[in-house]
């Protein structure tokens, strides 16, 4: 008897989650295995959606989650069955929107093996991928670590649906200042509950993430003063209102040009015209009275295609430079955050800080802190 074809697709967010799901749902498979690892105290959903916290929304309304191109209501169907009031211009909660991924899985699962009599299954598996080699034969080794030990998977094909990498550790950081709590990456348990209630806190970065701590220190009682730093200092845009539909005419002539089939073109196109052709594109919108966001839908549905014509020193160059300008306005906050982050703003709670810092030292009950601002004028600390 063969060997059932296994997949082990590492990462049980968004992306791994709706992978599993359409490999359960493809009528041309009938034996397959597929193994969904997730870090242990992770489940359906990943960082993003397996969150226990009700205060944390989703920043796209209800009507635009589906998970599922062809059946574009899919996700408002599903709050429907739970509140048949669910607005769908409102922003849902993130642990729904989990539960609905985790629910989808379900149901694909059942379907699948009822399809083929037990030929097509998912398993949970809860370890951390510390190594991934492939054999002679072009088979996949994956190095598991579980709780309870170590694993050895033998895969037929993986998919890495990890997410963004976390970032590097600043390089002010010290051992010390992780042991004493002074130090936390945002979604370590725990770290929305600060030691000095009243005391100031420091975020790393400005934005959907600060957003979103923001509210979770308020809601913990932290009523002290949040400086938030980051390079530039940018707040990412506010997603008002639904969006309209695309005339298709947004696109600049210069993107348009960039994903013709014309290698000799492609090969020039360069991430600081696009990037100027995009603000004169969003200016033009405005003067004539159209929403800029149907100029930012119609440059991510050809992304893909766009990254893959750029070269090495132009992709790295959008990444420096041009990638945090993208992130604010692809990346939105809901209206109602975005006005409670204005409050906070106004009343002297929240401070957004363009600049970087520098170092870092021990303090009485805390840290001390010197940023370099990015506009030039002296450190502060």
């Amino acid at each position: 008897m063969t060997r059932t074809p296994l997949v082990a697709i590492v990462g049980s967010g968004f992306c791994g989650t709706v992978a599993a799901i359409h490999l359960l749902r493809d009528p041309a498979v009938a034996r397959l295995r597929i193994l969904l690892i997730e870090c242990p105290g992770r489940g359906v959903g990943g960082v993003a959606y397996d969150v226990a916290s009700p205060n944390l929304v989703l920043n796209v309304p209800s009507a635009r989650m589906s998970a599922f191109d062809d059946e574009p209501d899919d996700f408002l169907d599903y709050l429907r069955t739970r509140d048949p009031g669910a607005d769908p211009h409102g922003y849902a909660q993130r642990r729904d929107y989990g539960e609905y991924l985790a629910a989808r899985l379900d149901q694909a699962a059942r379907a699948a093996l009822e399809r083929t009599g037990g030929g097509v299954t998912v398993e949970p598996l809860a370890g951390r991928v510390r190594d991934l080699q492939r054999d002679a034969l072009g088979r996949l080794h994956l190095v598991v670590d579980t709780e309870a030990a170590t694993l050895e998977v033998l895969a037929d094909a993986a998919l890495l649906a990890t997410g963004p990498l976390p970032s590097s550790p600043p390089t002010w950081l010290e051992p010390w200042m992780v042991h004493e709590r002074r130090y936390a990456d945002a979604w370590t348990p725990g770290a929305h509950a600060p030691a000095g209630r009243g005391g100031t806190v420091v975020l790393l970065g400005t934005g959907l993430t600060m957003a979103d701590v923001v509210v979770e220190l308020r809601s913990s009682g932290h009523d002290g003063p949040i400086v938030a730093v980051s390079r530039r200092g940018l707040l990412p845009r506010t997603d008002a209102g639904p969006v309209p539909a695309p005339r298709g005419d947004e696109l600049p002539p210069e993107f348009a040009a960039a994903l013709a089939d014309e290698p000799a073109y492609a090969r020039r196109a360069s991430v600081v015209e696009l990037a100027r052709a995009l603000h004169r594109r969003g200016r033009e919108l405005r003067a004539e009275g159209r929403d800029w966001r149907t100029l930012i839908g119609a440059v991510r549905a050809r992304l893909p295609e766009l990254w893959h014509r750029l070269d090495a020193r132009e992709r790295a160059r959008f990444l420096r430079h041009a990638r945090a300008y993208w992130d604010v306005h692809r990346h939105r906050l809901p209206a109602p955050l975005a006005a409670r982050l204005e409050e906070e703003a106004a009343s002297g709670r929240l401070e957004l800080v363009a600049g970087r810092i520098v170092r870092a030292e021990r303090d009485p009950g805390g840290l001390k802190l010197r940023v370099v601002p990015r506009s030039g004028g002296a450190p502060r600390e």
